[in-house]
């Protein structure tokens, strides 16, 4: 999935404004959200995500500090997001 470029910077930031480090990567996987932001003609979606080492087995590791930064950073992008927001990332798709 390619992230809408609006949802990328409204993401940088908060992360910024609310000094929390993040990180940009492109995986050559795949998420639910490639699926997800074609379905009823197009949603607006980003993924925020933690890394993580052996995903695909019962001992997967996170680095505590990422999970708080995503969870802290996350919350600060829902506080701030409203329906007008959500509206001007649409009109700059259009």
């Amino acid at each position: 999935m390619i992230a809408f470029p609006e949802l990328l910077d409204f993401q940088e930031r908060i992360c910024k404004k609310i000094n929390v480090k993040s990180q940009y990567f492109q995986s050559p996987g795949g998420t639910n959200a490639g699926a997800i932001h074609k379905s009823e003609g197009g949603v607006l979606t980003l993924t925020h995500c933690i890394c993580s080492r052996n995903i695909h087995s019962q001992s997967s590791i996170i680095d505590a500090d990422d999970y708080h930064a995503a969870k802290e950073s996350l919350i600060a992008m829902l506080k701030e997001i409203d329906r007008k927001l959500i509206d001007e990332f649409k009109e700059a798709r259009r």
